[in-house]
C-alpha cells in the first residue's frame, strides 16, 4: 500500500510518500514494512534529527495504542485506518514535522 504523505518529510530529498508492506497482525499488534517513496521510487526510510540518523524499516502498534486512538477519534470506525493513523502521528513526532 503507498501512503501519500500530507507533510513531506525532510531528508537528502524529500519523501512524499511511505509504503507499507507485508501488514500482519499477531493476536495483539500489527507490524508492518515501511519504505519511503521519492520521486517515485522505493527506497529505504532513513532521516536525521537532532539526536542522529535515524533508518526506519518496520512499524509496530499495538492493539493498546489503536483503542486510545479510537477513543480520541470516534469519527474513525476501521481498526486498520486508526493504526496507520496511529503511526504517522508517532513518525511526525520522531522526525519532528510540525502539523
Amino acid at each position: 500500500m503507498l501512503y501519500p504523505l500530507p507533510i513531506a518529510i525532510p531528508a537528502n530529498y524529500a519523501y512524499e510518500a511511505l509504503r507499507i508492506e507485508n501488514m500482519r497482525y499477531d493476536g495483539t499488534q500489527y507490524v508492518a514494512e515501511v519504505f519511503g517513496v521519492t520521486l517515485g521510487e522505493v527506497v529505504p526510510f532513513i532521516f536525521a534529527t537532532a539526536t542522529g540518523l535515524h533508518r526506519i524499516s518496520e512499524c509496530t502498534i499495538t492493539d493498546t495504542e489503536i483503542d486510545a486512538f479510537l477513543a480520541e477519534h470516534p469519527e474513525i470506525t476501521v481498526r486498520l485506518d486508526a493504526g496507520l493513523r496511529c503511526a504517522m502521528e508517532r513518525l511526525y513526532a520522531l522526525a519532528g514535522v510540525g502539523r
